[in-house]
């Protein structure tokens, strides 16, 4: 029941089909860290669901990106122009958007079932059906199965026949999310750019590493990412807790404006950027 796998179940519905959604974990969780971008192109059918404004509202509204290099130098002013191509892009907290497209498939009757993780897929040929089988063991049958279920998906190993397990793509992210008031954003002259009644996007650009740092909610909560290189295995996880002194040390010779964002993060993640081969197909055989 993430974006892809919302969006799908809901443009199902609007076409006719009767849909369930199952999903492995039993609540939803208001993550920190997370900021994520719906671009222009998902903006166009979010727009066409009704949730232009429930979105916006909760979405950094920036209408230009101060482009910085490493020592703090303005290399230019992007303006951003919105509408583009007569749809919108939305940037804020993972968890607050997707809690829109959530209860908006709710709405729609669309039935979710929480709390029941899949164990197994399968088609069979003759009947022409397909399910799959959860771990209470019960199975399910439907004319179609989407599987959207992450970077570690057991549907992809179904559907082409083998194990591609997900592979390093040579980078990780930093990324932190948390209130400017309360960690003194405001106070010091140094990220108090950030502190204004107007939302604002500033990035920096290093070899081989960008920080960008932005608030959203005119200025009331801040978000910091910094792409770093990483070329460690990926184990069961890609997403571990970073320490502030570890990203504090990639910038240590930067613009002080980026130490000074960073540091006032009460904690930090460190998310690989991981990378599949192309599919060969999409559906099973």
């Amino acid at each position: 029941a993430g974006f892809g796998g919302i969006a799908c179940a809901v443009e199902c519905k609007r076409k006719g089909h009767r849909v369930v959604v199952v999903e492995k974990v039993r609540e939803l969780k208001q993550l920190g860290y997370q900021l994520i971008s719906l671009g222009a192109n998902a903006g166009r059918i979010i727009a066409r669901w009704g949730l232009h404004e429930k979105l916006a509202s909760i979405s950094t509204q920036a209408r230009q990106v101060h482009i910085h290099d490493y020592l703090g130098g303005l290399i230019q002013i992007q303006q951003l122009s919105w509408p583009l191509f007569g749809a919108y892009s939305y940037n804020g907290h993972r968890a607050l958007l997707h809690q829109v497209l959530f209860e908006h498939a709710q709405s729609l009757g669309i039935e979710i079932r929480m709390g029941q993780q899949v164990v197994e897929y399968w088609d069979d040929e003759a009947s022409g059906k397909a399910g799959v089988r959860i771990q209470s063991g019960e199975s399910l049958e439907a004319d179609v199965v989407v599987g959207a279920d992450g970077v570690k998906s057991l549907a992809r190993k179904f559907v082409i026949g083998y194990s591609d397990n997900p592979k390093p793509s040579g980078y990780a992210i930093y990324r932190a999310w948390f209130d400017a008031e309360e960690h003194g954003i405001k106070t010091d002259p140094l990220t108090d750019y950030l502190a204004v009644r107007e939302d604002k996007l500033h990035v920096w650009i290093g070899k081989d590493v960008h920080f960008i740092a932005c608030n959203s909610q005119q200025g009331k909560t801040i978000c910091w990412l910094l792409t770093h290189k990483d070329d460690s295995a990926v184990d069961s996880e890609w997403s571990f807790p970073g320490k502030i002194e570890d990203v504090l040390s990639i910038v240590k010779d930067w613009d002080p404006r980026c130490a000074a964002v960073i540091s006032k993060a009460p904690s930090c993640i460190d998310w690989k950027l991981l990378i599949h081969d192309p599919l060969p197909t999409w559906v099973s055989k």
